[in-house]
């Protein structure tokens, strides 16, 4: 990962972008992202990145997504068995526009993320079931990134990407952003 300058949309004013993967995020929306898991502390954040089809090498768009994982435990908890602190849920009015989007072929899903608060980025054994169907990934391109946010900051991060060679998730890249 590493920030850029370059013209984005042709236009003359000049933008900040990450690489993450082959993905360019707006530096604005990557530091927006820390900001919501921060924000929702100490329940995790969650949320998702689209690219817009056909692709054209424009920063990815950013969606902020509600967890509604407290909802689920409360109506449910013998699925639904961890708390909102312990697990994310996508609420479905903010998932439904962005699957019409993909279904029409409009975007691909390009990054998924949700927080750990107070532990360490990893991908759990129910983050890679619900990224499943059965043994193959839902979304084989996406890449998941969990935001690790320790005493209030976000601490580091680590994204996973299918592996379809061992029919796994395997970590793909990692950083360290501890700030005041």
């Amino acid at each position: 990962m590493f920030v850029y300058h370059g013209r984005y949309d042709g236009s003359q004013q000049m933008r900040q972008c990450i690489t993450l993967g082959s993905n360019k995020i707006l530096l604005s929306n990557w530091l927006g992202m820390y900001q919501h898991a921060v924000r929702d502390c100490p329940r995790e954040c969650c949320g998702v990145f689209l690219e817009a089809l056909p692709a054209d090498r424009q920063p990815l768009e950013w969606h902020a997504c509600g967890n509604v994982q407290a909802r689920m435990h409360a109506m449910a908890p013998e699925r639904y068995t961890r708390s909102p602190e312990q697990a994310y849920l996508l609420d479905p009015k903010d998932w439904l526009p962005m699957q019409r989007r993909l279904d029409l072929g409009e975007a691909r899903l390009a990054v998924v993320y949700h927080s750990h608060v107070e532990a360490p980025a990893f991908f759990s054994e129910e983050d890679q079931r619900f990224a499943k169907w059965g043994d193959d990934p839902v979304f084989p391109d996406t890449i998941y990134l969990v935001i690790s946010v320790m005493g209030g900051f976000v601490d580091h991060w680590k994204t996973f990407e299918w592996n379809a060679g061992s029919g796994s998730f395997r970590l793909s890249e990692a950083g360290r952003e501890r700030s005041p």
